[in-house]
């Protein structure tokens, strides 16, 4: 299990450095999402495309949470998108459809080398959003 952090300010040191080893970022998503740590995401998806390091995986585990949750995954989903430096998502838990409604932008303009979903409430609702990243695999 990944070491997952409710603060994603943990990794814009780590992001910063020169260096070739690949990275891990876990981020947690549970109750609400407050003004400073949307801002938070803004500057961590804003370092990833900015560093030349690799994420070998993003993996974001979510618990029960409200709107403000979906408002600043989908600011964060937006902001990477066209990213390459990711190369798999991890989606861990309370996430559903809403959830995977806000990644949509990241998920279509993005080539994940992996996508992996555990432990979710996705089902069949979620199928117009997912459909496109399998056509033609």
């Amino acid at each position: 299990m990944p070491f997952v952090t409710k603060n994603p300010a943990h990794y814009l040191k780590a992001l910063a450095e020169d260096s070739a080893e690949a990275l891990h970022i876990g981020l947690f998503f549970s109750r609400s999402i407050s003004e400073q740590q949307a801002a938070d995401l803004i500057k961590l998806a804003k370092a990833i495309q900015q560093s030349t390091r690799t994420i070998r995986c993003l993996w974001l585990r979510f618990r029960d949470g409200d709107e403000s949750i979906c408002t600043a995954l989908q600011a964060f989903g937006d902001e990477l998108a066209g990213d390459m430096s990711i190369q798999s998502l991890v989606i861990e838990g309370k996430a559903g459809h809403a959830e995977v409604e806000c990644l949509a932008g990241f998920l279509r303009n993005n080539k994940l080398r992996g996508l992996q979903f555990r432990r979710t409430d996705i089902d069949a609702s979620a199928a117009a959003v997912l459909r496109p990243l399998f056509v033609g695999s």
